[in-house]
């Protein structure tokens, strides 16, 4: 239930990213970020749905979108701390 409910809380921040760029920051990927969005939205309510008949799978279903975001986080991290070059 914890891991659930963390795994729903980065897919939440992730969400009001998405929702940001989406309808609120005027961009040409805005289109994009409403998919994304709405897929996520998508996702988190699969995993609620999920969680009355099977928690582990509802974990499972959570744990993707939030385990990609940490990846890019982390990776994100390590190319601004190893980068020598100017940003462009």
């Amino acid at each position: 239930m914890t891991l659930l409910l963390f795994f729903l809380l980065l897919d939440a921040l992730i969400a009001g990213y998405f929702f940001r760029e989406g309808w609120i920051v005027r961009s040409n990927m805005r289109r994009k970020y409403q998919k994304w969005f709405l897929l996520l939205l998508a996702v988190m309510a699969g995993a609620c749905y999920a969680y009355r008949h099977q928690p582990s799978l509802a974990v499972w279903i959570a744990g993707g979108p939030a385990a990609l975001g940490i990846l890019f986080v982390v990776g994100m991290g390590f190319v601004m701390a190893t980068f020598k070059g100017p940003w462009r």
